[in-house]
């Protein structure tokens, strides 16, 4: 992940829930003074000036519905941290898992060329 996008992102947000999708109990990793919360905000991975926002999700109650209720929560975290990181509809997010990235030459092609389907406006985003 590091190498194919450092120096890339302005921002970068996780979000880590205390419950896996299904809401099974899972411990947190990066909490704040522990080493993995060090080397995932702290050590410049994605960049000397990428900004790196970490929020802990906890939600216990019963959630209704089927499907992946969780993690459109989450996302929906994800957004707001965006927005406080004065992210415009001019700026591009990619929301993916942190195990899951596009190429470096695909986020600079986002970054430099137009692509109508990426347009806020004209796709009601």
């Amino acid at each position: 992940i590091a190498m194919e996008t450092y120096g890339i992102y302005t921002t970068v947000a996780f979000v880590e829930s205390n419950r896996t999708q299904t809401g099974i109990p899972r411990k947190s990793r990066f909490v704040e003074g522990t080493l993995d919360h060090k080397l995932l905000a702290e050590s410049n991975l994605f960049g000397p000036e990428t900004e790196v926002l970490i929020e802990h999700f906890s939600h216990e109650e019963e959630v209704e519905g089927m499907g992946l209720i969780r993690e459109h929560m989450q996302r929906d975290r994800i957004l707001k941290l965006w927005k406080k990181a004065g992210m415009t509809p001019d700026d591009v997010g990619i929301l993916t898992d942190a195990d899951e990235t596009v190429s470096r030459d695909f986020l600079r092609a986002v970054q430099s060329c137009d692509f109508p389907q990426f347009d806020a406006e004209t796709e009601n985003c």
